[in-house]
């Protein structure tokens, strides 16, 4: 069902870019702005390719630590393996630069860069251990704020 001309612009804001223009001018700009708009098949069309695109990308991505995995494991070892990480990451221009937030610690930078991250520690570092919504940078953080929880008188009910 086609929707009207002011319920998209107020879902748009166009409805402020429009303020002060007469009605019937912004009526006009509106049904330009509307017929310009892809069909809700063409919409459906893009998601479907776009989310077609992420999958490969994300099987693409599995499957080269697999292979490295494989190369490692069966293959010429551990430097062969690395080969197959180093040029995935290099040709994209994704090999982090060492001037990076925890370039040289491997899980502090997983940790603040994935895609979901947690909370950031109460120390300032990302964390990896989540628990009651926050986030903790290692085991030592997260024992003492489950003890300064418990230790919390609770209200009366």
């Amino acid at each position: 069902m086609p929707k009207d001309i002011l319920e998209i612009a107020r879902e748009t804001g166009l409805r402020t870019f429009l303020h002060g223009v007469n009605a019937q001018d912004s009526r006009a700009i509106l049904q330009k702005f509307v017929n310009a708009l892809p069909s809700e098949d063409e919409r459906f069309g893009q998601m479907q390719d776009l989310a077609k695109s992420l999958g490969h990308i994300c099987q693409d991505q599995v499957v080269v630590m697999q292979a490295a995995y494989i190369e490692w494991k069966h293959g010429a070892g551990a430097e062969a393996a690395m080969r197959w990480i180093r040029n995935t990451l290099t040709g994209p221009g994704n090999v982090p630069d060492p001037a990076e937030p925890f370039a040289r610690e491997a899980q502090a930078y997983f940790d603040a860069n994935r895609a979901a991250p947690l909370p950031t520690c109460e120390c300032g570092r990302p964390s990896n251990i989540g628990w009651m919504g926050q986030g903790f940078c290692c085991e030592a953080h997260y024992q003492e704020a489950k003890q300064r929880s418990t230790a919390q008188p609770t209200a009366p009910a």
